[in-house]
């Protein structure tokens, strides 16, 4: 089954407004649980719960509305890498007993530029943004949040209010008749997110952004008394894989008393096929082994924009991280002031 979870305000999965239709599909969000029968076991499983915290303190989330990944000053014509690594983790601690994450695809969600500036002081002060058309803009003054509205003209004089035109991106204040004029020295930020398939048209936004997987957080993980698919009566096939790190046995009984089938036998750590020591009887096969997660190994950056998104080669079992490298190159023909303060969120698509 696919998923579709989305790095929001919270880190929560988005949730269909109808979840009615949902019927059996409705277990699919972060706080739903299913009952999963693995062999004698009986025990309960939530769904992949993908995270993504700061390296440097693994217990700060970021990529969220409220904490986005920023780049900070990003000067134009360069490349500004990250200042920490992004640890994408899967149920970090292990409370959600979560299901191995699959086909876990990121793509740029939004992408924000913040950009500054210092009042003069005057009346009927605007400022344009380098680039629009924008869908959204959050404006600041000495780090107060001031209030967008339609038409000046409808506030007194003490209203901290201010207009923005989405098309052209320019950004108008009041003349303390109607509307606040920001203060003389006042530090005004705009903060703002373009359309991103003009922004990423004009000014090759889809090279801007890029990343790569560069290790693992390996956590190793024991499955006990799974039932493998028999391949035949000398292989088996076990569910969680790569990589496979050892077998512990596999046994004609769930009490696992009797012949050990894997004793001299081999297994591929990626496949998940073992090869049996001895043949096994007609019936069930119960097994016992130990995986993690298994290192992409991506040697090159790839580019994230308009279009582009990447898939990683392997899953994230419950407790294992990918460790993620981001870089930004804004563009030498990028006029921001010689650069841009930016901060992206990121939407990730994974299958269990």
């Amino acid at each position: 089954m696919s998923v579709q979870q989305t790095i929001d305000s919270d880190g929560s999965i988005l949730v269909p407004d109808n979840q009615a239709d949902l019927q059996s599909d409705a277990s699919i969000f972060k706080t739903s649980q299913t009952t999963v029968n693995s062999g004698a076991h009986v025990y309960s499983v939530q769904y992949p719960n993908l995270q993504m915290f700061k390296s440097d303190n693994p217990t700060v989330e970021v990529g969220t509305l409220l904490n986005p990944i920023d780049f900070g000053f990003c000067p134009a014509g360069q490349v500004t890498d990250l200042s920490y690594d992004v640890l994408l983790y899967n149920d970090q601690d292990g409370s959600a007993n979560s299901q191995d994450a699959y086909d876990i695809l990121i793509t740029l969600q939004e992408m924000n530029l913040v950009e500054t500036h210092v009042s003069t002081g005057l009346t009927h002060q605007s400022y344009t943004c380098s680039f629009h058309p924008i869908d959204s803009m959050l404006v600041t003054v000495d780090g107060t949040r001031w209030n967008e509205v339609s038409d000046l003209m409808m506030y007194g004089q003490y209203a901290l209010v201010y207009t923005v035109d989405m098309s052209t991106g320019i950004v108008r204040f009041g003349d303390n008749v109607h509307g606040m004029a920001p203060v003389i020295g006042a530090v005004i930020s705009l903060d703002y997110t373009p359309v991103l398939a003009t922004f990423g048209s004009t000014v090759y936004q889809q090279n801007w952004l890029s990343l790569r997987s560069t290790g693992t957080i390996n956590f190793e993980k024991l499955i006990t008394l799974e039932l493998p698919t028999i391949l035949s009566s000398t292989s088996v096939q076990v569910v969680h894989k790569p990589v496979i790190t050892a077998i512990v046995g596999v046994w004609d009984n769930p009490s696992k008393t009797g012949t050990n089938y894997y004793t001299g036998g081999s297994f591929d750590d990626t496949t998940g096929i073992i090869t049996l020591g001895t043949p096994l009887p007609a019936g069930l096969a119960y097994a016992d082994y130990r995986y993690q997660i298994k290192d992409d190994s991506e040697g090159g950056f790839v580019p994230l924009g308009v279009g582009l998104s990447h898939l990683f080669a392997y899953s994230i079992p419950s407790q294992n991280a990918k460790i993620l490298q981001f870089k930004m190159t804004v563009p030498a023909i990028a006029n921001t002031n010689g650069g841009a303060n930016i901060r992206i969120r990121l939407k990730l698509d994974y299958s269990y």
